[in-house]
């Protein structure tokens, strides 16, 4: 006999209740779109009980855990009825943005660095061997962070990857590793196939760059001209007050001893020593003991050039931190090598203002400017030129390194991928760019790319009794053709609910291993004042808008058809409309194809906030779904798991992004 039982954990109180007495009914979703699950749990009384938001919910089917997760949201209706939101730990993913920037790292490392940003303890965790260089992701979730990771793993190995929360731990796994689900006729209660060719592509012209040199060594540079005489803290000029901060003449004093070593290191490594001596007077004023502020994750900055061990990807040997010398080589290898290769990847010179910003992550923020300031200021008060660069070379490349010299490949000639398709479908046409390494290396990607956009899709939904096994990421075997399926399909999504019935299951299938990949595009710095709107905080309606979408986000529910806002249901164009006409007194109409007719198109570049993003194929072809643009890559939208804050650039979204248009 199959028995559920629910379980709420309550640790002011430190007591664990069984719920499953008052529960009515049970339903839990998860999808390859994101990586958390949600439980939703509908009780029958509060039989008071204390629930409280942040606290442990797990539910297990005879001794199987089928869900462990936290309490997000409590809800009691008027009735009584009481609903319980939950989210496993892959929320914390989904939720958390942050910075990262590493000179070199594989996916594996990634995941476990991601799990110790929001203090989560890693499961199983798949070792994975590729090593991707010079990654910076700036006020990114960890979630769309990983899955661009993940994406370039596939395309690098061809191997794709999933995570999933798994008894109070996050892990890393590969697809199609785990056991699925064998699928027999004789249970499914219903089938539905399609075959789709909205998305589908019949054409793909691909600008290429063979960057042969990529990844080259040459040998050092020469060495930097400074002397002891010219470095000496006496021959500073500048003020002692510097954006807000004093003392800096002390600070620089207290770097002398340390003058000859930074000598002898600049000669060695081909780093401008003056360039160091400002940057260490800035972060300890030469204490080779300094320890900075225990940070959220439990770490902290260490000796002269303050480094942090879980921030940098450069080898090092933690305990070694307080000894200035080997803090004061490891910091040059860090700055010329990882900071240094991802100035080269964004474009930046390498000169001293820019480097100095490179040091503290290259960020758009007020502390990354002042810190800017300081070494300006500092460089300039011993007579240098804040704009030279920091090393020899007079590339601007870090020692060691030389600037590759791309051939440009004619791409109109060879290198478009036609498919049988188009005589069926016609001309649909993608177009895409990227630098390679090699002839090889570009070919391997083609292949993948004819397979993935030169087709058909092919889904299956299926509802039949619950299973463990039937979760998003895993395999379902069809012994035979059930109304067209057969063979092996993957699952996309997956939606449980367990009541007085017992336990069914709704699994959408596809015939390929697809998962999101968000391009990577290095981070750039925000255009000037008067460079474009899109970089500009909202103002005016456009913030009235926004800020109106925002206040609803988790607070209403998606019903189809629904224009009762403020009474807590609506759908996608019926929530855009009531926030323009709240907000900005502007009716844009009911419906995605009359929204879509008005104010006037605009480009991704220049996406601003207060836009309209439209998406279309989400559930029929032409137009099927509408946002509110809260900055660029984001969105406000009501949608099948509730008003939701998210990317429109990247995952589910990303693959059905129709246009955005600007009607304020």
């Amino acid at each position: 006999m199959t028995t559920y039982t629910v379980y709420y954990y309550h640790r002011k109180k430190k007591r664990r209740y069984d719920i499953s007495a008052i529960t009515q009914n049970i339903s839990w979703a998860g999808s390859v779109d994101r990586m958390h699950r949600t439980a939703v749990v509908t009780l029958t009384s509060y039989a008071n009980i204390p629930f409280d938001t942040g606290e442990k919910v797990r539910i297990y089917k005879n001794d199987t855990l089928m869900f462990a997760g936290r309490l997000f949201k409590r809800q009691r209706a008027g009735t009584g009825d009481v609903t319980l939101t939950c989210h496993d730990d892959a929320y914390y993913l989904y939720r958390s943005e942050t910075s990262i920037s590493k000179s070199k790292i594989t996916l594996s490392e990634l995941f476990e660095l991601c799990c110790s940003r929001v203090n989560l303890k890693p499961g199983y965790v798949k070792k994975t061997k590729t090593t991707y260089t010079n990654l910076e992701f700036v006020g990114e979730t960890l979630q769309t962070i990983l899955y661009t990771v993940m994406g370039m793993e596939r395309q690098r190995t061809g191997r794709s990857y999933y995570v999933r929360a798994h008894k109070g731990k996050l892990e890393l796994r590969e697809r199609g590793a785990m056991k699925g689900i064998d699928m027999d006729a004789a249970v499914i209660a219903s089938i539905d196939t399609t075959k789709s060719a909205e998305n589908t592509y019949t054409k793909i012209k691909y600008d290429v760059t063979i960057d042969a040199n990529k990844g080259s060594k040459a040998s050092g540079a020469a060495g930097s001209k400074a002397t002891l005489g010219n470095l000496g803290s006496g021959n500073y000029k500048g003020p002692d007050l510097i954006a807000g901060r004093a003392g800096f003449k002390g600070n620089l004093k207290g770097t002398d001893k340390w003058n000859d070593a930074m000598i002898a290191v600049g000669r060695q490594k081909g780093i401008d020593p003056l360039f160091l001596k400002v940057i260490m007077a800035i972060e300890s004023a030469g204490d080779e003991k300094a320890l900075g502020p225990i940070l959220n994750d439990g770490d902290r900055a260490r000796g002269l050039f303050q480094l942090v061990p879980g921030r940098i990807g450069t080898d090092l040997d933690w305990n070694r931190l307080l000894e200035g010398e080997y803090n004061l080589s490891k910091s040059v290898d860090v700055m010329l090598n990882e900071k240094g290769g991802i100035a080269k990847s964004l474009g930046k010179k390498m000169s001293i203002a820019e480097m100095a910003r490179f040091w503290v992550g290259y960020s758009e923020t007020d502390y990354s400017y002042t810190y800017q300031t300081w070494a300006k200021t500092l460089y300039a008060g011993f007579g240098g030129d804040p704009d030279s660069l920091i090393t020899t070379n007079k590339s601007g490349t870090a020692a060691g390194t030389t600037a590759s010299k791309p051939v440009k490949v004619d791409t109109e000639k060879r290198y478009t991928l036609d498919s049988p398709l188009e005589k069926k479908l016609g001309t649909l046409i993608s177009h895409r760019k990227g630098t390679f390494t090699s002839q090889k290396e570009f070919k391997d990607t083609q292949k993948r790319l004819a397979k993935e956009l030169l087709r058909e899709e092919n889904t299956v939904s299926v509802k039949m009794p619950g299973s463990v096994y039937g979760v998003s990421g895993r395999k379902v075997d069809f012994d035979y053709y059930i109304h067209g399926a057969g063979g092996v399909w993957y699952i996309q999504s997956d939606d449980h609910i367990i009541d007085q019935y017992g336990h069914q299951m709704t699994l959408n299938l596809s015939d390929t291993n697809e998962q999101p990949e968000p391009e990577y595009t290095p981070p750039r710095a925000k255009a000037k004042a008067s460079g474009g709107a899109s970089s500009k905080a909202p103002t005016g309606s456009a913030a009235s808008v926004v800020d109106e979408a925002m206040s609803w986000v988790g607070k209403i529910r998606y019903v189809f058809g629904g224009k009762s806002i403020v009474n807590g249901t609506g759908d996608c164009s019926g929530f855009t409309k009531y926030v323009y006409l709240k907000a900005a007194g502007l009716n844009i109409g009911d419906g995605t194809s009359n929204q879509l007719t008005k104010g006037s198109r605009v480009d991704y570049a220049d996406v601003q906030a207060g836009d309209i993003v439209f998406f279309a194929g989400t559930y029929r072809s032409g137009v099927s779904h509408v946002g509110v643009v809260t900055k660029k890559g984001w969105m406000v939208n009501l949608q099948s798991y509730g008003c939701k804050h998210e990317r429109y650039d990247a995952g589910y979204w990303k693959k059905y992004l129709l246009e955005v248009r600007r009607v304020l």
